[in-house]
Order: structure tokens, then C-alpha cells, then sequence
């Protein structure tokens, strides 16, 4: 008869032979070395921010990528006696902008000056003043008025500066600088990019406005810093002909106003009585030939009379400032047509008076027209006998009263003349 197994033996044996071979896989990773990943640790820098003193606090600090997007919360941000420390992990980008969260109020400086904010690259990051940091400088200033463009005009120049004693390097991506105004008047400017450190990367922009407050502001706007720039102008003088255009040929005269103004056209009255200067390119004369500013006004006025037709430059210079303007010289033909008229018609009337014609009537009508055209002149420059202003006569309404008026008189006289003087040659 065949035995049977027994159960409790067979389990048993199963226990011990798994025990057997766990042990055995256990020595054997014990006895084996094993690859371990390491978890890095945080990259931690600090660099000198732009306001080295105790009220500079975590609050006032933004730290961003490029594009401007805030780190993530489990960045470290501290910030000490205007010293900043960030710890980050090496998974985030390598380069931090680092900005103050408000807007920068600034003077445009007329050196190059370092802006608030910049950019920390972490491999550049072992020097606490080695990060990039955007530049800004304006000339000349202050602004002065520009009597050519008739604007206040001046250079910017925009770049980065390196870190540390290398000005060189570059941004990961580029930074777009966009620029606005308030309280004055100018053209858009364009977009400026900024990517590479050193001067010779600049960007320059050339400002020409016109200031309709006493302090303007250029507002600067990029994801390194935001800064309102207050802009130092210049009085100026302005020169401003009352009239754009004057008959030549010393037929007309154009007063001109000499203005000393504030940056935003307001008058600036002087403090004392300020002589102007004058100068004529062109043929031509003023009056009067010493020309002040008295104290506590902002203005003086003179009269040009040009000869010819060729345009006259008329350039002033008082209390520091200059202008130039250019007066144009036209030929009155209306006005010079309309005397014709009436002194033909002057001499044509003669006709109608009493007593039998000596001269046929286009005689007549010749005497009218050159006694007119002799009238007239005679008149625009102030020196008639008909009562009119000059600058009645010189107009074509005047003109023609100047020419009748004239041309039947004319002929009036020279009939009279010329009973006296016919009988003797006879």
C-alpha cells in the first residue's frame, strides 16, 4: 500500500524554501552597490540693488522672467540693508529680472546712468554686481528749442550694461523698451529692442517735442523697469512775424514780435530790461534799430521793410537764446492791378466834365494809369496826401480808391499844365 504525503510537512518545506530565496535576493542587494539620483540644491546669489539702504523692502522688489511673468511662490526672496538674496531652484530660468514693482520717478540724465532693475544670469552670478543693467542717457541737455524744426529737440541713447568689469554678454531673449509721453506733444517713437551689453550695442532715439506743461515727462516701459523721466527744457525766444508774406520791392512792411517764452508757451517776463540782438540776411531794414525787453515783460516788437523779392532771415539773440524765422516777399499784383483800374477809370472820367477835350481819351486814360501806378507807391509807403493808412492803400480796395482818385485828378492837373505850356511853344 502506497504512503501519502503529508500536508504539514509539504507547507513547511514550501516556507523554508521561499525564506531561502528571499535571503538570497536580499544579500545580493546588499553586496551590489546602487545608483543614487541626487536632488540638487538651490542656486543662491546676492547682488547690491539700486537703493542700498534699510526702506528698501521684499514689497518693493519684483522678481520675474523675462517676459515678465512673477517666479514661482517657493522661489526665496530676501532682502537686507538693500541687499538681495534668491535662492531658486536649477530647474527655473537662468535669468531673473529683478525690478521694483513700482514706477521709478527720475530726471533724464545727461550722463550715462544706470538704471533701476536689470537682469541676474546664474551663471554670471558669483560677483554681486555682475548683472546686466539698462543704461539711459540724453544730449544735450537741457533741451533747447530748435528754431529749424521749430521743436525742442534731443538724443537718447538706450542700452545694457554687463556685469562686473565685462560689459558684454546677452540676454536670453530680448527685452522690448516702449516709450510714452505726458504733457507734450510728439511723434511716436519706435519700440527699442535690447539684448547685448557694451556701448557700441546702444540704441539711439532722436526726441523732438513740443512741451504743453512746464515739466514734461518721457515714460519708459519694459520688463526690466518702469520710469517716468522729467525732462529739463529750456526757455526760448521766438520770433513771430505778424505777417507770413509782405509786397516787395519796399512796398510793404511785416512787424515781428520777440517773444521770450517758458518751455510750454507761456510768457516769461525778464527780469530786467534785456537788449536784442538782430541780424538781417537779406536785403533789408528795422526800426527801431535798438530793441529791448523791458523788465517784467516777455516782449518786444519791430518792423522789417525788405527790397527785391528775395526772402529775408531775420535771427534775434537775447538773454541767451536765439531764434530765426524767414519773412517772403511777393509781388502785390492785385493791389498794383486794382490801382491801374481805378486810374484808367480816373482818367476816362475826365471826359464827362465840362468844356471841349484837348486829348483824345485814350490819352486821357494813359495820364490816369501812370499817375496812378506814381499814387500808389506814394501811398503804401506813407507818404500820399489822400489820408488813407498805408496799410489801407495797400489793399486792393484801397488800391482802386488810390487809382480813381488819383488818375482824374492827374489829368486834371496836367490839362492845367498844359494850357500854359502849349500857347509858348507855340
Amino acid at each position: 500500500m502506497r504512503q501519502r504525503p503529508n500536508p504539514c510537512l509539504a507547507f513547511l518545506g514550501g516556507v523554508l524554501c521561499l525564506a531561502l530565496g528571499l535571503g538570497e535576493v536580499l544579500a545580493r542587494e546588499l553586496s551590489e552597490p546602487k545608483a543614487v539620483t541626487s536632488i540638487s540644491a538651490p542656486a543662491t546669489f546676492s547682488v547690491e540693488l539700486w537703493r542700498s539702504d534699510q526702506a528698501l523692502s521684499r514689497q518693493d522688489i519684483a522678481v520675474t522672467d523675462l517676459d515678465g511673468g512673477e517666479l514661482a511662490p517657493d522661489v526665496d526672496v530676501q532682502v537686507d540693508q538693500g541687499r538681495l538674496t534668491l535662492a531658486t531652484p536649477e530647474t527655473d530660468p537662468r535669468q531673473f529680472v529683478i525690478r521694483p514693482r513700482e514706477t521709478s520717478a527720475l530726471q533724464l540724465p545727461a550722463e550715462r546712468t544706470v538704471l533701476p532693475g536689470g537682469v541676474v544670469d546664474l551663471a554670471r552670478a558669483d560677483d554681486p554686481g555682475d548683472w546686466f543693467r539698462p543704461t539711459l542717457l540724453a544730449s544735450p541737455l537741457p533741451v533747447a528749442w530748435d528754431h529749424g524744426l521749430r521743436l525742442y529737440s534731443t538724443r537718447i541713447f538706450l542700452g545694457l550694461r554687463g556685469g562686473g568689469d565685462q560689459d558684454d554678454g546677452e540676454l536670453e531673449r530680448p527685452v522690448t523698451v516702449r516709450f510714452g509721453f505726458r504733457g507734450m506733444a510728439a511723434a511716436p517713437l519706435p519700440d527699442v529692442t535690447l539684448k547685448r551689453a557694451g556701448i557700441e550695442h546702444e540704441q539711439v532715439i532722436d526726441l523732438h517735442f513740443l512741451p504743453t506743461t512746464r515739466h514734461p515727462v518721457l515714460e519708459l516701459r519694459s520688463a526690466l523697469g518702469d520710469a517716468d523721466l522729467e525732462i529739463d527744457v529750456l526757455h526760448r525766444l521766438e520770433l513771430v512775424p505778424l505777417q507770413g508774406s509782405i509786397p516787395g520791392f519796399g512796398l510793404g512792411t511785416a512787424n515781428v514780435e520777440v517773444l521770450h517764452l517758458e518751455p510750454h508757451g507761456a510768457p516769461a517776463p525778464v527780469d530786467r530790461d534785456t537788449p536784442v540782438s538782430l541780424a538781417i540776411d537779406g536785403p533789408g531794414t528795422v526800426e527801431p534799430l535798438r530793441l529791448v525787453i523791458p523788465a517784467g515783460a516777455s516782449s518786444a516788437r519791430f518792423s522789417l521793410r525788405a527790397s527785391g523779392l528775395d526772402d529775408v532771415i531775420i535771427t534775434a539773440h537775447a538773454a541767451g537764446f536765439s531764434d530765426s524765422r524767414t519773412v517772403h516777399q511777393h509781388l502785390p499784383l492785385l493791389p498794383l492791378a486794382a490801382a491801374l483800374v481805378g486810374g484808367g477809370l480816373g482818367g476816362y472820367s475826365r471826359r464827362f466834365s465840362g468844356g471841349k477835350p484837348r486829348f483824345p481819351v485814350g490819352a486821357r486814360v494813359l495820364e490816369g494809369l501812370l499817375v496812378a501806378l506814381v499814387a500808389y507807391v506814394a501811398a503804401v509807403l506813407g507818404v500820399g496826401h489822400l489820408g488813407l493808412p498805408p496799410a489801407v492803400a495797400a489793399t486792393e480796395a484801397g488800391a482802386f480808391l488810390v487809382g480813381a482818385a488819383s488818375g482824374f485828378a492827374g489829368v486834371v492837373v496836367i490839362e492845367m499844365l498844359s494850357k500854359r505850356l502849349l500857347p509858348t511853344q507855340g
